[in-house]
């Protein structure tokens, strides 16, 4: 997937806010369905891409999912919005969604924390690199959807989760548009491996 790239790169960018800002930065995600939480009903939640069934996670289920606790700072992940090419420069489409606890946040008023979360991951995000194959890599940040419960519209949680969509929590999300070229003169090192025979 181009986007997991894409959003791999957008990470990078953010390291210098991962720990003492951001609890948990995950890249792409995609959806998981599971009747884990509650048997019989389904529950729909952001999970990475890349992530592999383990043996216990966070929240005790076989998947790390992406869902706040009362302690978790601030769980940033991406939402892949799709790619287009226009003669070999590409325009990707994310979603930066950023759900967290605004009292583990020390000396910033809940009103304005929003406000100074979006204006550093902002500055950050102007100093986002690409990775081979990409190259010229810019970031614009486009809009700010309406936070809370629609920002979350996509996934369904159990009303044990679903408290941390409302005070003291904190939601926000941040539509970016990435524009990029991917260089081909890194073709030649690309090699496929010798099918399995059977």
């Amino acid at each position: 997937m181009l986007n997991q790239l894409i959003a791999r790169c957008v990470v990078n960018a953010l390291q210098p806010i991962n720990g003492p800002v951001i609890s948990r930065l995950a890249g792409l995600v995609r959806t998981l369905e599971t009747d884990a939480f509650t048997k019989g009903v389904v529950s729909r939640f952001p999970i990475p891409v890349d992530a592999a069934e383990a043996d216990c996670s966070v929240s005790g289920v076989a998947f790390p999912d992406l869902v706040p606790t009362e302690t978790e700072r601030l769980i940033v992940y991406f939402e892949d919005g799709g790619s287009v090419n226009n003669s070999g420069k590409w325009t990707s489409k994310l979603r930066l969604v950023g759900w967290g606890n605004s009292t583990l946040f020390e000396d910033t008023p809940p009103d304005v924390l929003v406000p100074m979360l979006i204006a550093r991951i902002s500055k950050l995000l102007r100093t986002v690199q690409g990775a081979d194959p990409v190259g010229s890599l810019r970031c614009e940040v486009t809009g700010s959807p309406a936070a809370g419960v629609n920002l979350f519209g996509n996934y369904t949680y159990s009303q044990t989760r679903s408290q941390y969509l409302f005070y003291p929590y904190v939601s926000f999300g941040l539509d970016l548009t990435l524009t990029f070229v991917l260089n081909d003169d890194c073709l030649d090192s690309l090699i496929g491996a010798d099918a399995a025979i059977c």
